[in-house]
C-alpha cells in the first residue's frame, strides 16, 4: 500500500472511531488525523469524568438510603420511637418530644371528631358555632401525620426541623386570605401546629 493510501485508510478509521467515539458525530472533513485523535481522547476523557461523577451520586444516593433504612428500622413506628426515646440519651430528647406530640394529636383528633360529631347529631350549627378547637385539633393531627411519615421513613432530624421550619416561616409570610373564614381558620390553625413541633424540635419539652 502506497502512502497515500496508508494515510486514507488512516484517516477513515479516525474519522470512523470518532462516529462510534460519539455516537453518530461526524468528524469534519477539515480535521486531520491528529486533531481528530485529540478529539477523541478529549471526548473520552469528559464521559469517563461524566460516568465518574454520576457512579458518585449514585453511590451517594445508596449510602442515604441505606442510612435513612437503618435509622427508620431502629426508631420502629412512631409509637414506639415515642414511648422509648426519653430512655434513649439526651440526644433523643427532642425529636422524642415531638414524637409524644405526635402521638397526643393523633390520639386528641379521633377524640375530638367523635365529640364533634356527637354534638352536630345534636344540634349541627351549635356545633359549627363551637368548632374552633376541632380546626386545631385537625390541623395539629395533619402535622402529626407527615411527622410519622418522616420520623418512620428514616429522614434525619435536621431535615424534620428544617421541613417544620419552612412550613411555619410559609404559613406566617404568606397566610391564608381566602373568601372562606373558614379556610383561613384552618391555615392559621396548620400554621400554629407546625410552629409548635419546629418549637418542640428546636428546645424539647411541650413548647
Amino acid at each position: 500500500m502506497n502512502p497515500i493510501d496508508e494515510l486514507l485508510t488512516e484517516m477513515d478509521g479516525a474519522r470512523s472511531r470518532y462516529y462510534n467515539v460519539t455516537k453518530g458525530a461526524t468528524a469534519d472533513k477539515r480535521w486531520s488525523i491528529k486533531s481528530i485523535n485529540a478529539r477523541i481522547e478529549q471526548f473520552e476523557a469528559e464521559q469517563a469524568e461524566a460516568q465518574a461523577k454520576a457512579d458518585a451520586r449514585q453511590a451517594a444516593k445508596a449510602k442515604a438510603e441505606a442510612e435513612r433504612d437503618a435509622l427508620s428500622a431502629e426508631r420502629g413506628t412512631l409509637e414506639e420511637y415515642a414511648s422509648q426515646a426519653m430512655s434513649r440519651g439526651e440526644e433523643h430528647w427532642k425529636l422524642g418530644s415531638a414524637a409524644s406530640f405526635a402521638v397526643r394529636a393523633i390520639e386528641v383528633q379521633k377524640e375530638s371528631a367523635k365529640k364533634l360529631m356527637e354534638r352536630f347529631e345534636a344540634d349541627p350549627l351549635d356545633a359549627l358555632s363551637w368548632g374552633d378547637s376541632y380546626f386545631t385539633a385537625a390541623a395539629e393531627y395533619t402535622v402529626a401525620m407527615e411527622f410519622k411519615h418522616m420520623l418512620e421513613a428514616g429522614c434525619w432530624e435536621s431535615q424534620i426541623l428544617d421541613y417544620a421550619m419552612t412550613e411555619t416561616l410559609r404559613g406566617a409570610k404568606n397566610p391564608s386570605r381566602s373568601t372562606s373564614p373558614t379556610s383561613n381558620l384552618a391555615s392559621t390553625a396548620k400554621t400554629a401546629a407546625w410552629a409548635r413541633l419546629t418549637g418542640m424540635l428546636q428546645n424539647g419539652g411541650m413548647y
